[in-house]
C-alpha cells in the first residue's frame, strides 16, 4: 500500500517539474525585450531581498530541525532553554 502511495507521489512531483521546465523554457523563448530602465537602487534592493529571504529560511529550517530532534528525544523533560 505504501509502495503504491509512494509511486504516485513520485508520478505526481516528476510531472511537476516537467510542466515547470517546459514552462520555464516557454517563457525564456517567447520573451520579448522590456526597454525597461533599473535605477542603481534596484540591485541593492533585491540583494536585501534575498539576504532577507535566506536568513529566515536558514533561521526556520534551524528552528524546525530542533523541534524535530525534541520530539524524537526519549527524555522529553523541556530544557531551560526552550519555552
Amino acid at each position: 500500500m505504501d509502495n503504491n502511495r509512494d509511486t504516485q507521489v513520485s508520478n505526481v512531483i516528476s510531472l511537476l517539474i516537467k510542466n515547470f521546465i517546459i514552462f520555464c523554457l516557454l517563457t525564456v523563448i517567447a520573451s520579448r525585450p522590456a526597454y525597461a530602465y533599473l535605477d542603481p537602487g534596484t540591485g541593492s534592493l533585491i540583494t536585501q531581498a534575498l539576504a532577507g529571504f535566506l536568513l529566515a529560511a536558514v533561521f526556520s529550517l534551524k528552528l524546525w530541525t530542533k523541534k524535530i530532534k525534541q520530539f524524537f528525544k526519549k527524555n522529553k523533560t523541556p530544557t531551560s532553554n526552550d519555552k
